[in-house]
C-alpha cells in the first residue's frame, strides 16, 4: 500500500510516496518522489497531503457494486503550478488506480504485524475460536487479528487458522450494506456474511443491535469443518451524529468492536505442496 509523506526544507518541500508491504509492516528501502513544491506554495502542503491520503482512503472504501463503482476525483490542484499538479496526477493515475480494501482506517494505514502474531496461539476448535474473538481479558493488551482457515498437513497436521495481527481496523458504517473490509480473494465473492450486529439497524438508545458472537463462531466453524474457505476479520463500527458541519459532515460519531465472518463457496486454501516445492528448490 502507499500513502504520501512530506520531506520540508527552508526552501522548498519535497513530496513522497511511501511503500508498505501491508503483509509486512515493513516500509520499502526506496520512495518514490512524485513532486516538488517550491516556496511560495510551502503553506498549501500540510492540506495537499490531507487531501491526497483522504484520496488513497476513499480509493480504499469498497462500494457494494464493485463492477460499476465511481472513481474517487482527485484532489483540486489548481492552486499549484501546472508542473506540479501534472505530476502528482501522473503518479495518482498510474500508481493509485487499484483500490486496496480495509488497509485505512480513521487513524491511517493499516499494516501487519507478523512479530505480534507470533506470541498468539492459533485457535483449535469452537471454544478457542470463541474465546479468541471474545477479546482480550481486563489490563491486557490486544492487536486487531484477522483469521482465514488453511491446510498445512506435513508441519501443522492439517487444518488450522492462519493469524495475521494488524496495527488497527478498519472503518465501516453500521448499515453499510457492504461491510467487509478485506479484498476478496481470486476473484470470489463470499456465499455467506455474518455480521456481530444487525446491519442499518439501531436500539432505542441508538446503539448497535448485536448478535451473539456465538453464532459467527459455530457458522465459521461448521464451514471450516465442511472444508470451505473462512475469512474473519474484525471491523470498527460507527454510527454517525446526525447533526453537520457548514460543510456538510457528521460532526462526530461513535465506534464499536466488530467482526465479520465471511464463508466461500471454495476450498480451503492448501499450502502443503508450495512449502514442499520451496524446500526442494
Amino acid at each position: 500500500m502507499l500513502y504520501f509523506i512530506a520531506y520540508p526544507t527552508s526552501a522548498r518541500t519535497q513530496i513522497f510516496a511511501l511503500s508498505i508491504d501491508s503483509t509486512a509492516g515493513i516500509p520499502a528501502p526506496n520512495l518514490e518522489l512524485v513532486t516538488t513544491v517550491g516556496g511560495d506554495h510551502l503553506g498549501l502542503v500540510p492540506d495537499l497531503l490531507n487531501s491526497l491520503n483522504h484520496y488513497l482512503q476513499t480509493q480504499a472504501h469498497p462500494d457494494e457494486d464493485m463492477q460499476t463503482r465511481e472513481e474517487p476525483m482527485h484532489p483540486d490542484l489548481d492552486m499549484f503550478p501546472e508542473a506540479v499538479a501534472r505530476s502528482i496526477r501522473r503518479y495518482l493515475e498510474s500508481k493509485c488506480a487499484t483500490p486496496s480494501y480495509g488497509e485505512w482506517s480513521w487513524r491511517g494505514p493499516i499494516y501487519s504485524v507478523p512479530d505480534y502474531v507470533d506470541r498468539l496461539r492459533s485457535p483449535q476448535d469452537t471454544a478457542d475460536l470463541y474465546e479468541f474473538m471474545r477479546g482480550p481479558n481486563p489490563g491486557e493488551v490486544e492487536l486487531p487479528v484477522r483469521l482465514e482457515n488453511a491446510i498445512e498437513t506435513r508441519w501443522r497436521g492439517g487444518k488450522y487458522w492462519d493469524l495475521d495481527g494488524r496495527t488497527d481496523t478498519p472503518d465501516v458504517g453500521y448499515d453499510d450494506p457492504r461491510p467487509g473490509r478485506w479484498s476478496y480473494p481470486d476473484g470470489l465473492t463470499p456465499e455467506m456474511v455474518w455480521t456481530s450486529w444487525i446491519i442499518g439497524e439501531l436500539n432505542e438508545k441508538h446503539e448497535l443491535i448485536e448478535r451473539k458472537l456465538r453464532d459467527g463462531v459455530q457458522l465459521a466453524m461448521a464451514a471450516h469443518d465442511a472444508d470451505k474457505r473462512v475469512r474473519i476479520h474484525p471491523v470498527t463500527v460507527w454510527i454517525q451524529n446526525a447533526e453537520r458541519d457548514e460543510d456538510g459532515f457528521s460532526t462526530g460519531g461513535i465506534g464499536s468492536n466488530g467482526w465479520i465472518v465471511e464463508v466461500f463457496d471454495s476450498p480451503i486454501t492448501d499450502y502443503t505442496d508450495l512449502d514442499e516445492e520451496e524446500e526442494t528448490s
